[in-house]
């Protein structure tokens, strides 16, 4: 399930904004951090649930397998939100001109996966952003 960071930029671009793109990348990666925090909060919560001594077996088994399906969300949530951070710190660290070193005034020249040819829009200078490998 590669999200292809180069593809939302490049529609981004269309519209005329590299900040708007970085923002929503930003967004997205914290919307994961959010839910990885509280999915282990839960974990913590069921993890008291399934050791109270006064609990039926029908009801620690529903906390177990909850616990089941808490475990790999929050993990996979962890994981998506180093995926969208480092992606989107990946591309901004390619945002700067090598001309005239203004940041993020990004114009579309074309664009083909991985990869985004971008100009500047202060300078018309030429370059090409890579999308991060999916590792």
């Amino acid at each position: 399930m590669t999200r292809l960071i180069a593809l939302r930029l490049a529609r981004c671009l269309e519209q005329g904004s590299f900040s708007r793109w970085y923002r929503a990348m930003m967004m997205e990666s914290h919307l994961h951090l959010v839910t990885s925090l509280l999915l282990t909060v839960a974990v913590l919560a069921l993890l008291e649930a399934i050791f109270d001594r006064d609990l039926q077996v029908r009801s620690r088994l529903v906390w177990l397998f909850l616990l089941v399906l808490a475990v790999p969300s929050a993990i996979f949530s962890i994981h998506r939100y180093f995926h969208f951070m480092m992606g989107a710190e990946y591309v901004a660290n390619q945002a700067t001109c090598g001309n005239c070193g203004v940041y993020g005034r990004l114009r579309l020249v074309a664009h083909q996966h991985p990869k985004c040819n971008v100009a500047c829009k202060r300078c018309g200078f030429e370059w090409t952003i890579v999308e991060p490998n999916p590792d």
